[in-house]
Order: C-alpha cells, then sequence, then structure tokens
C-alpha cells in the first residue's frame, strides 16, 4: 500500500517519463526500422545470391555431365553409321566385282558370242547377196517397163502428131513437104504418114504437157425464161415458214393470263377470305380441292394459329381381339 501511495504521489513524473520515453522511441523508429530492412536486404541479397550461385554450379555440373553423356553417345552413332557405310560400301563393291564378271561370262557365252556372231555374219552376208541379186532383177525389170511405156508414148505421140498433120501426106499431083524430089529415099516422117489414118473432127482440148484430151458433147438447153428442174423441185419440196402473226394463237392473251394465274396460285402462302372495300357486294368462293369436309384443311385456310393439332395417336388404347392363350398365361406371356 506504500508502494502504491508513493507511486501515485509521483505519477506526474512517471507519466512525463513514460511520455518522453515514448517520444524517443517514435522518433528512432523509422532510422531503426530502415537500419532493420537494410540488414535484412543486405542478407537476404547475399543468401540468394549464393544460394542461386550453388544453383548455377549444380546446373553446370548435370549439363556438363548429360552433355558428355549425350555427345558421347552421338560419337557412338556416328562411329557405327561410318562402320555400317564402310561394309556396305564394300559388300557393294565386292558385289559389282562379281556381278562384272558374271556379266561379262553370260555376255561372252550367250549373248555376244563370238562364233554365233560370226555366223550371222556370213548369214547376214549371204542375205544381203539374195536381197541385192534380187533388187537388181527387180530394178533392171522396172527400168525396161519404164522404157517400155516411155517408148509407147513416143509411139503414140508421133503416131497423133502424124495423125493430126495427116494433110501434109504427099499425093500423086503435089508432092509433100517431108517426100523431097531430090532425096534419095523416102523420109520416115513420109511413111509414118502413109500409114496413119487422119483425124476424125472430134472436140478436143489441148492441156499442159503435149496431151489432148475429148471435151464432153455440146447439150442443146432450152431457150426462153424457164426454171431448171431442180429449182422447181427445190421450190415444191420447201417447207412453210409461217410469219409470226400466223404462227401466234388467236387466244395466246387468254392463255398467258391463265398460266399467269396458275403461277400466282401455285405460290401463294394462304387462301383466307380478304374482301376489298369496292367489291363488298360479292360474296368470295373459295376453290373446290381447298374445301373439303372429309379431313383437315391445308395450311393457311382455317387460320394460323392452331391449338388443337392431331397427334397422329388413337383416343383408346389397342385392344386385342383374340383372346390369350392359356399356356402363355401359365408362362406369364400373352399372345
Amino acid at each position: 500500500m506504500a508502494g502504491f501511495v508513493e507511486l501515485w504521489t509521483h505519477r506526474d513524473e512517471l507519466l512525463e517519463d513514460y511520455y518522453n520515453c515514448f517520444r524517443s522511441a517514435e522518433q528512432s523508429r523509422y532510422v531503426e526500422f530502415r537500419a532493420a530492412v537494410k540488414l535484412q536486404s543486405c542478407y537476404r541479397g547475399w543468401n540468394v545470391r549464393r544460394h542461386i550461385k550453388h544453383l548455377n554450379s549444380c546446373a553446370t555440373v548435370v549439363q556438363k555431365w548429360y552433355r558428355g553423356h549425350k555427345g558421347r553417345r552421338f560419337y557412338r552413332k556416328l562411329v557405327e553409321q561410318h562402320l555400317f557405310e564402310k561394309r556396305m560400301s564394300y559388300y557393294h563393291r565386292m558385289a559389282t566385282q562379281i556381278q562384272k564378271t558374271w556379266r561379262g561370262y553370260y555376255s561372252r557365252r550367250y549373248v555376244y558370242n563370238f562364233y554365233a556372231y560370226k555366223n550371222y555374219l556370213q548369214g547376214v552376208q549371204q542375205t544381203n547377196r539374195i536381197v541385192t541379186d534380187q533388187l537388181s532383177t527387180y530394178h533392171s525389170r522396172v527400168q525396161q517397163q519404164l522404157e517400155t511405156e516411155r517408148k509407147r508414148r513416143e509411139e503414140e505421140k508421133l503416131e497423133d502428131e502424124a495423125r493430126r498433120t495427116h494433110y501434109l501426106l504427099s499425093t500423086a499431083v503435089l508432092p509433100g513437104i517431108y517426100n523431097s524430089p531430090r532425096a534419095s529415099h523416102t523420109d520416115e516422117r513420109e511413111e509414118r504418114l502413109r500409114r496413119s489414118r487422119p483425124r476424125s473432127h472430134e472436140r478436143l482440148m489441148l492441156v499442159e504437157g503435149g496431151e489432148t484430151i475429148h471435151l464432153p458433147p455440146l447439150v442443146p438447153t432450152v431457150q426462153g425464161p424457164f426454171r431448171s428442174p431442180n429449182d422447181v423441185q427445190i421450190q415444191k419440196n420447201k417447207p412453210l415458214e409461217p410469219t409470226l402473226r400466223v404462227a401466234t394463237d388467236f387466244y395466246c392473251v387468254q392463255k398467258a393470263q391463265a398460266a399467269i394465274q396458275d403461277a400466282e396460285w401455285v405460290g401463294r402462302v394462304q387462301e383466307i377470305e380478304f374482301l376489298p372495300f369496292s367489291r363488298t357486294q360479292h360474296h368470295y368462293e373459295p376453290l373446290l380441292h381447298t374445301k373439303s369436309r372429309f379431313g383437315r384443311p391445308a395450311y393457311g385456310t382455317l387460320h394460323f394459329r392452331e391449338t388443337s393439332l392431331p397427334t397422329g395417336r388413337p383416343r383408346k388404347p389397342f385392344t386385342t381381339v383374340v383372346p390369350s392363350i392359356p399356356v402363355f398365361d401359365q408362362l406369364n406371356k400373352t399372345y
């Protein structure tokens, strides 16, 4: 009790001391807080950097070992691949050598056999001699035929020339131009004129090459303003080509209007009673095929919002007409 009284007597001093301590603590609180934050940040930074350095060193060791293992495995694969390629190259080279030897033997033995090829060449030479003889014989025969044909044409040409100039033949009164009185022998052309017969009066035409051809006989033409029979036949068999006015139906306008009305009826959505104000005295008459007492009318003839649509199912459940079989009733089944 005495201690409490002593404290109570010095309460003002205690409160002043408490407020002074609290004020000094508040004044140094921010400085101490910044110092503590600085120390903590330095320590935490050092600790994190040490941990990251340790992790980096561990990762470097792991990567080093893994990369070494991977490189050794890749190098082992390269060595195996190189060894395989060398072996395959050696095998191919040996196979090529075997194939070369065998193909050379087979070619020399069966394909390019010297003795067989020599016999073949001898046969070809003999065949060539035979063919050459046949060709020379054929050539001589063809040349002979051409020469004969040429001589025949020349003879025909001379014969035609003699017939054409038969009027130059010598007579008993006047010698011809080829029968000279000073000549010791008769001229060949004079003999040819004597052997040939004069040409009859025929229609001839001279073409290129000195040859003459016979012209067709002259057909007498009909004099006057007459058409040829072919033109008359074409005119008789010519099809009719009526004009648009003649080919068009007389009732084409009415038919077109009826077709337009049919097209409008097909595209019409509804068929309700709609009467304009100007024609209220006429009652609307629906079409026959849109109104019937049998079945439901077409869509749009009654109204748009129908609520009592038929579901397609009967109202009463299905009942069997044939009675059940007693044996099935015993087995808890019905027919």
